[in-house]
């Protein structure tokens, strides 16, 4: 196979692409980790709906998200010389709504912004992941991925506990001046990166027709349907009339998108036949479930502990910096397996699957059922232990596509994948939010870990049928040669 054209880099410039997204994946986890410390109490200051105002800054960027999951595939597909520009745009647009976040004078001021904040997400999963493949090769792009959990361990490590210290001590406002300057900086670093001429890319741009608009409408208006639903209950009552106007949109829009699909086929906004490739299917649900699951704890375990628990921000904060250590030093672990074997089924099944099943039952049954009596120490083992398959949800989506789809799907079918992560945790928050609206924090985040632990069931299930790729047939767990 030729070289792709970024590989032609010098190592330098490749060098810049790789930390400006190793920075951003990191950035963007401490966003995550920072939202469910920082928005209630932003909400609490600044005349919020309880979790209605602060659950809709969590889940409203999942809009654009995923509508631009597919189109900067599609559009990087047809032309990758634009990736470099459309990442730097977009980190940029991310930088600036985190910024006007810590000078909001109300919630609107954040909320509303916050429909574009995810724009990040197609910039590092389907730009930033596809260039790290491109500059480097397969086995050595998987390599290098592999430490994309650790960044994110960097995140989850330092977004909890410093950003639960700088709430604690200097106001909400202070984390979004902390994280504002390194998505500049990831875009900074970007656009002085790897690079190719329009002319390079198109030698190896693989995509042609026009682009789903009719598919990506109905996807946007069945999930603004149904996140106004799920997070808007202080607002809209369940059985209200508008509730029920919100239920049959979300049924017509996902009829609308069932239709699309099955018309269009390979020019749909989720391609036929990229579904039908078994990785691409299966990879897709793990990533749904995985994130589905995790947005259980990552969101509101720190306000179980702060306001059933009456733990303080930094306490809370230390509980999720524990869930990051084993990711600092697992990642590269688990993305030279995977790089290896060519394939990230049984590291999913085990390690991601199965672990976390029995995390999340041992901090139902240890912690959560009596949290007024156990040990915030038995926590945070907990939380240690747990970080272990955590580091697998931040690798597989990663270096999966990249190992197991055929070159000829791979950058849609990697978009596709990439999506799941934006519908696990849009569904989660909302599903999570209005049952925790329904009968309070105390019982409903009981109820929340149960549904997780039979989530965390599913991804064991849904990596059985991955298949490697045929380099990788024969390649066993145990082989030593690379």
């Amino acid at each position: 196979m030729n070289q792709h054209p970024l590989e032609l880099n010098s190592s330098g410039r490749k060098s810049r692409s790789l930390v400006a997204i190793y920075i951003a994946v990191m950035s963007t986890i401490m966003i995550s980790m920072t939202a469910s410390m920082m928005l209630p109490v932003a909400a609490e200051e600044l005349g919020g709906t309880g979790a209605s105002s602060w659950s809709m800054g969590m889940s409203l960027g999942s809009i654009i998200s995923i509508i631009c999951m597919p189109l900067y595939g599609y559009l990087t597909a047809r032309n990758p010389h634009i990736k470099r520009p459309l990442y730097v745009i977009s980190l940029c647009i991310s930088a600036l709504v985190v910024t006007l976040r810590g000078v909001a004078p109300n919630m609107w001021v954040i909320i509303i912004p916050t429909l574009f904040l995810a724009i990040y997400s197609p910039a590092i999963y389907v730009i930033g992941y596809s260039m790290v493949r491109e500059m480097y090769g397969a086995k050595r792009g998987a390599a290098l991925l592999g430490f994309i959990a650790t960044m994110q361990g960097i995140g989850l490590l330092v977004g909890p506990l410093v950003g639960g210290i700088m709430i604690q001590n200097l106001g909400w406002r202070s984390v979004n001046f902390l994280i504002g300057p390194l998505l500049f900086l990831s875009a900074f670093l970007m656009l002085s990166g790897a690079r190719i001429t329009k002319e390079q890319g198109q030698t190896v741009a693989s995509s042609t027709g026009k682009f789903d608009y009719p598919g990506a409408i109905s996807i946007m208006v069945m999930l603004g349907a149904l996140i106004s639903m799920l997070s808007m209950t202080s607002f809209i009552p369940w059985g209200s009339p508008m509730n029920l106007v919100l239920i049959a949109i979300v049924i017509i829009a996902f009829i609308c998108l069932a239709n699309d699909i099955k018309k269009k086929g390979t020019a749909a906004f989720l391609p036929a036949p990229v579904l039908k490739d078994r990785n691409t299917r299966f990879l897709f649900l793990i990533n749904f479930c995985f994130t589905f699951s995790a947005m259980g704890v990552s969101a509101f375990l720190p306000s179980f502990m702060m306001y059933v628990m009456m733990k303080t921000p930094t306490e809370s904060g230390l509980a999720s910096s524990m869930y990051a250590i084993a990711g600092l030093f697992m990642g590269p672990i688990y993305g030279r397996i995977m790089a290896k074997t060519g394939t990230a089924r049984e590291t999913v099944m085990y390690s991601g699957g199965l672990l976390r099943l029995a995390v999340q039952l041992a901090l139902l049954l240890l912690v959560v059922m009596h949290p007024q009596t156990s040990s915030v120490v038995t926590l945070y083992v907990i939380m240690f232990i747990g970080g272990f398959y955590s580091a697998v949800g931040g690798v597989t989506p990663a270096v999966a596509p990249q190992v197991q789809l055929t070159e000829d799907i791979r950058p849609l079918g990697n978009s596709v994948i990439q999506l799941g992560a934006n519908f696990g945790s849009t569904v989660g928050i909302c599903i999570y939010t209005a049952i925790i609206a329904a009968v309070g924090l105390e019982i409903g985040f009981r109820i929340v870990l149960i549904i997780t632990s039979f989530i965390s069931v599913l991804d064991f299930v849904f990596a059985m049928p991955l298949k490697r790729l045929p380099e990788f047939e024969g390649v066993k767990l145990s082989d030593k040669k690379s």
